[in-house]
């Protein structure tokens, strides 16, 4: 019999998550990278469409099935992403392993031939799909069009503009020249002592004493400048405090610019050092265009966005466990990232300097995807965009903290191998900076000061070993915005005055609205 009825549901369904995730992520892919997925998308689902209608004679049905094997493939993250919320007796029904046999014995039972044959009137169910399919990709290409347009609108009042308050003044520069290799380690959420034994109840004197028999002033007082890592690192990096002129812009891409092309490397660059990064797996930490940029091998041709689609099939139960080799979004990205910052810091020392090591580690940070010992641990739902934080977290409280403490512990391990490498495997004593961008989130409300604990989130570990630094310019409160000033004052004998020491909150949606902390910042606070 011949079919001359129109199904195009099977494609629009396809099409829609594919759209709907490019939209989400458009400030960060690029538009060609989504001209595959599509491709493949209406190939597959046209490919499959005949293929069933050929094994179950009948256009209507084969389109029906299609579309459920479409939305079991594209649609499982989102389901996943909302179950794993739902718990029945203190357990999540969102899991992987009762999810993906749910949804195909759920698929099993819609397409079989019972189901079909209670449906009275079949054309019905084709034109209900193709209408439903239809209206919500237009409303989603609409709806983006629409923020597209505003946003452009805005644009062409404000345009975001984020400048360093240091002066070219600052800088007296004497003809000294130095070897000493320059380590800028950062560990991302890494809190300070008090906090973690006061708040989390971690012992963690275990790791400071360490750094004290290795040399290292901690600042046991230090607390971070901004609350947000690129905030933080464009400021440290630069120097000095950050300025906009555009405080409702949500937009990173100056303080990626800030951070790539910072004051720290372009002054070390004309000192004659080589810049070595690694991949951090955040966007705006990373700095590709360094003499050396380390990434850890995937075989895998996908680009970002096709690894970010994956995350929305039953394919991601795989991934987050490292078995397809895809390291570029997910659990999966942050341990393989993790754990390879780690192993290359260890090999730094024998390369030809003088070299500016720029390591962002992203831990203690959540995911908490690794135990002490660096065994996998699968903490639910991977974040599409980012690294959940704050009241971003998935979980509760009692899941950020147990899972904090394990990835700490791993990080103490991994960090005591490391620095023991570059003390004993460098020419010339280097120097070392350990330090965290902020502290810990388990109380952060990214949208109110009021609402947070800001102890926890500006309390940080602040580490530091200078060959040759006058004792009297280290102190216990010194932060990130002065960690540059004391290192070129010693190696290079510049005449950079210390800043005052000070704390801004910002939402995370809006990062320039700086509020300047006060005492708030250095209140104790307690779990709920």
């Amino acid at each position: 019999m011949k079919d001359n009825k129109l199904f195009i549901h099977p494609i629009l369904f396809a099409l829609y998550p594919i759209l709907e995730l490019y939209f989400k992520l458009s400030s960060e892919i690029l538009v060609l990278d989504v001209f595959r997925p599509l491709f493949v998308a209406i190939s597959v689902s046209t490919v499959l469409w005949l293929l069933l209608r050929y094994m179950v004679k009948n256009g209507e049905r084969a389109a029906f099935i299609d579309t459920l094997i479409i939305i079991f493939v594209l649609y499982y993250g989102a389901v996943h992403h909302v179950l794993w919320d739902v718990s029945l007796a203190g357990f999540r029904i969102g899991r992987h392993e009762i999810l993906i046999p749910f949804w195909f014995l759920i698929l099993a039972f819609l397409g079989s031939p019972w189901v079909w044959q209670k449906f009275t009137n079949p054309r019905f169910i084709t034109l209900f799909l193709n209408i439903t399919s239809a209206t919500a990709l237009t409303f989603s290409i609409l709806r983006f069009g629409f923020v597209r347009v505003v946003q452009a609108q805005q644009d062409e009042v404000v345009t975001p503009s984020v400048q360093v308050t240091v002066e070219p003044d600052d800088f007296v520069i004497q003809n000294i020249t130095s070897d000493v290799d320059i380590y800028y380690i950062i560990l991302d959420g890494y809190g300070r002592n008090d906090v973690l034994s006061e708040l989390y109840t971690i012992d963690n004197q275990e790791f400071l004493d360490f750094l004290d028999s290795r040399g290292f002033y901690i600042a046991n007082e230090s607390q971070a400048n901004y609350i947000q890592t690129a905030l933080s690192l464009a400021s440290s990096l630069n120097l000095g405090y950050l300025a906009s002129s555009a405080p409702e812009s949500g937009s990173r891409l100056p303080l990626m610019q800030l951070i790539n092309q910072s004051r720290v490397r372009q002054f070390l660059e004309q000192q004659g050092y080589q810049v070595l990064a690694v991949d951090s797996g955040y966007g705006p930490t990373k700095i590709p265009n360094a003499d050396s940029y380390l990434t850890p091998s995937s075989n895998t041709f996908l680009n970002q966005f096709e690894a970010y689609l994956i995350t929305n099939t039953p394919l991601v139960y795989w991934m987050d466990k490292g078995d397809f080799g895809i390291v570029r979004v997910g659990h999966g990205e942050n341990r393989a990232l993790v754990t390879y910052a780690f192993e290359q810091l260890v090999e730094v020392p024998q390369l030809t300097g003088p070299e500016f090591v720029f390591f962002h580690i992203i831990s203690p940070h959540p995911p908490f995807v690794l135990d002490r010992n660096g065994n996998f641990v699968d903490p639910g739902p991977p974040s599409l965009v980012g690294f959940l934080d704050g009241d971003f977290f998935r979980g509760s409280t009692e899941d950020y903290t147990v899972g904090y403490y394990e990835k700490l512990l791993y990080t103490n391990q991994q960090m005591q191998i490391v620095i023991d490498a570059i003390l004993d495997n460098s020419a010339t004593p280097p120097v070392i900076i350990v330090q965290a961008d902020h502290g810990p989130g388990a109380l952060l409300n990214w949208t109110s000061p009021e609402q947070s604990c800001l102890w926890e989130r500006t309390s940080i570990l602040n580490a530091y070993y200078i060959p040759g630094v006058d004792p009297e310019v280290l102190y216990p409160s010194i932060s990130p915005v002065n960690s540059f000033r004391v290192v070129f004052n010693t190696l290079f004998d510049t005449q950079l005055p210390l800043l005052e020491d000070r704390s801004y909150y910002s939402p995370w949606a809006r990062p320039y609205q700086f509020v300047e902390l006060g005492p708030e910042a250095q209140t104790p606070c307690t779990l709920p």
